[in-house]
This record gives C-alpha cells, structure tokens and sequence, in this order.
C-alpha cells in the first residue's frame, strides 16, 4: 500500500488543501495519505490559531473524504518536528508540498537523506521554478486550479478584469468602493461592465475586517442588486445569525476568518448547519 504525507502548519485549513489531497488521490498512485499539522515549521517562529484547533479544523474539514488519515505525530510533540523525523517514523512513498517550498528546501534539515527516502509531490501555486524541479530531480507536479484574486484597491489594469480564473475582489470602506487613483471616476457598474459573467465576486468590507461588528447587509443587497455573479462575502462576521442572514440574501460564500480563530464561531458548527444548504448553490 503506497502512502503519502501532506505536512504544514494549516493556519487555517482551506479549500485549496481539501483540493490538493483529492486531486493526489485521483492522480498519482496513492492508497492513503495522512494529513500532518505540524506544532510550529521549523523555519517559522510562531503560528495564528493554536495547534490543537488547527488539528480539530482538519479533522472536520476531511471526515468525508476517503483514504485520508490526521495525524497529531508532529503536534504531540509539542515542539518543531523536522521533516526527516517524520518520513523515518512512517515511510511514506511521497511527501506533498506546495511549489511555493521549493525555493526553500535547501534550508531543510538532512535534505539529500530526505529525497533518498521519499519522493516529492509538487503542487503547484502559481509559477513555479523549473531549475528548481531539476534540481531535486521532481517527477510528479500537480496543477491547480489556481485563481488569481484580482483586488479593486490595487487594480493598475482595468483590462485584468476581463480575464479568464480570476476572482474579482470587491473592497470597500465605509460603503465606499476602493479604487486606484486612475479609476476614481469608474462606478460599481462601471467596473463590473468589465467582469465576465462567470467571474466570482468578494463583496470584501474593509473597515469591518477583524472587527466582528456585524456584516454590512445593505452593501450585500446593493451590490446583489447590480450583478448575477457569484458573490462571496467577507468582512465583519460575527455570529451564525451573519451566516444565517448571508444565505438567506443568496450569497454564495462567506470568508470567515478572525471569528474562527478567536473562537467566536466553530467551524464544525458551521459545516454542519451550512454545508449542505451552500454545496446545492
């Protein structure tokens, strides 16, 4: 039986990782991978959300997912965990990581003994540095289905918003929408006239990030009023009642990040109430 490990920090756990381990299990000759948070990289110095709850989100995040193990190994050590420690204990035939750590694992303990044990799974994150693939002889290279979040507060390019896989972000403070100085004078209706039909939106409330002081329900409905395209929101939840009142305006999404982390919501609460009503949108 061929195994293979998914390491890091999960700060949070999203859905590019739930995509990450289907998209290997389908692909590549893989029986069971096992998920390992770590206690802290070793190459870092700190961490948002503490180990024990990153461990309880990825548990809820892949109960329904097949052939996929969470192992505390590396947070039980309560301690940074080297990589090779955790390849000699469980002998995985792969070890997956993002290709944004390639540029990096020159600064991984006992590097040459790693790549003589295991082989590497690459999934790709954007460009990714092919002297680099070369150089640690990378055969397996798994391509997501990336897409670039295009935010109006820093848009230098109007023309961007007509592109294919990209995710429109738009910001606002004060129910102000944010603009670069050059497209001061573009309208709501006027940046959305560029956004293809099927080009997701992030209503994203800027001055209530972190806040936890209630969504802008009237942002929602005028921004709602404007468009047919998925819209996602984020920005200032505070409660299941926010959640609640998303979905009944009929967003698609909502991000939530600040409330999770300081314990406001759950997230296992929210998959059980929520997930099912947003996987039929």
């Amino acid at each position: 039986m061929k195994s293979a490990i998914f390491g890091g920090s999960f700060d949070p756990v999203h859905l590019g990782h739930i995509e990450i381990v289907k998209k290997a299990l389908k692909n590549f000759d893989i029986d069971k991978i096992i998920i390992m948070p770590n206690f802290l990289n070793p190459l870092k110095h700190s961490f948002s959300a503490p180990p024990n709850l990153r461990l309880k989100w990825l548990k809820e995040a892949f109960k329904d997912v097949k052939n996929v193990e969470i192992s505390d190994f590396e947070i039980s050590k309560n301690r940074p965990v080297y990589s090779i420690e955790t390849i000699n204990k469980f002998k995985p035939d792969y070890f997956i990581i993002g290709s944004d750590n390639l540029k990096s694992l020159h600064k991984w303990k006992n590097i040459d003994e790693i790549l003589k044990k295991t082989e590497f799974i690459v999934a790709k994150r954007g460009n990714i540095d092919k002297n680099l693939v070369s150089k640690y002889n990378i055969k397996k290279i798994l391509n997501k289905d990336d897409k670039a979040i295009v935010a109006t507060e820093t848009l230098k390019d109007i023309e961007l918003l007509k592109e294919r896989d990209i995710v429109v972000s738009l910001d606002f403070k004060n129910g102000e929408l944010l603009l670069d100085k050059n497209f001061k004078d573009y309208s709501l209706d006027g940046i959305l006239s560029y956004v293809r039909e099927d080009t997701p939106l992030i209503i994203l409330d800027i001055s209530s990030v972190g806040t936890q002081r209630g969504i802008n329900v009237e942002l929602i409905k005028y921004v709602l009023d404007k468009t047919n395209n998925p819209v996602y929101v984020g920005g200032g939840i505070k409660g299941m009642d926010d959640l609640e009142l998303c979905y009944n305006l009929g967003v698609d999404g909502v991000l939530i990040a600040t409330a999770i982390h300081k314990g406001i919501l759950d997230l296992e609460e929210i998959i059980n109430r929520f997930g099912d009503k947003y996987a039929k949108k």
